[in-house]
């Protein structure tokens, strides 16, 4: 073969291996641009929730009369381990995990948790189990991920689930991704990865380059908005950003 068109064709190999982390490096910039900075152990509910942060995602300690309940679960075993020695707790005080969405970096984690409850919404099963890749700009380069889950529940919208003396809400949020899921809990409505807090406390809807829908997830945002329990809320936890001590910047999204 030509010299030269070997070097051409190795180079165009080269360009494509890197595409995805290129294209994944700037949708983290997307992501975190204008956010409200994330606070490693800043806490909500009156000390209760527990911010922990890893790899850029972060996941949400709630104490429990028994042990801890998990908000999403990171991006690597050892990765969680860590974060949440941090705060003082053991993996094998973790009694659930609640799964806003089924992207690898919040559930890359869960084998550091092999005694614990897994619950996610249904429609993101095919998510969960790699039999559908993210439908986002980012998510078609990113691929599939079998997160190799097996969950105690498959949730709908609605669905209460006591884990002990906490009881948990779960709201479907299509949009982000098919199955996107938010939870009210110990009075945090966490939202994952379906909206943020920008750097003026203001909430901003999910990022267009991994969102799959960017017009569904708004409006998933605003229906939910509109049948909140708002007299129940007392704090907004993201999956991206610093977190938010009162509901009324959520009920002020999109008027």
């Amino acid at each position: 073969m030509n010299r030269r068109l070997l070097v051409g064709v190795v180079g165009f190999i080269v360009v494509l291996a890197m595409l995805p982390v290129g294209v994944f490096g700037i949708g983290l910039m997307v992501a975190r641009s204008g956010n409200l900075p994330v606070e490693p152990g800043s806490t909500l509910a009156e000390g209760r929730v527990t911010l922990i942060s890893e790899s850029l995602t972060n996941a949400f300690v709630i104490r429990i009369d028994d042990g801890v309940v998990l908000i999403d679960a990171g991006v690597s075993p050892e990765g969680m381990v860590e974060a949440l020695a941090a705060v003082d707790v053991d993996p094998q005080d973790v009694r659930a995990v609640f799964l806003t969405h089924g992207q690898y970096d919040h559930v890359g984690g869960l084998d550091a948790f092999p005694g614990a409850l897994i619950y996610a919404a249904e429609a993101e099963i095919p998510l969960l189990t790699g039999r559908a890749i993210p439908q986002s700009p980012a998510g078609q380069f990113i691929g599939p991920n079998d997160a190799h889950v097996s969950l105690q529940q498959a949730l709908h919208d609605g669905d209460e689930v006591m884990v002990g003396d906490l009881k948990v809400t779960a709201y479907l949020l299509p949009g982000y991704t098919m199955g996107s899921m938010a939870y009210l809990a110990a009075g945090v409505l966490f939202l994952g990865d379906n909206a943020g807090a920008a750097a003026d406390g203001s909430i901003k809807q999910a990022p267009w380059v991994f969102t799959a829908d960017r017009a569904q997830n708004h409006a998933s945002l605003v229906a939910l908005r509109d049948r909140l329990p708002a007299q129940r809320v007392t704090g907004l936890a993201f999956g991206r950003t610093g977190s938010l001590s009162s509901v009324e910047p959520f009920l002020a999204y999109g008027r």
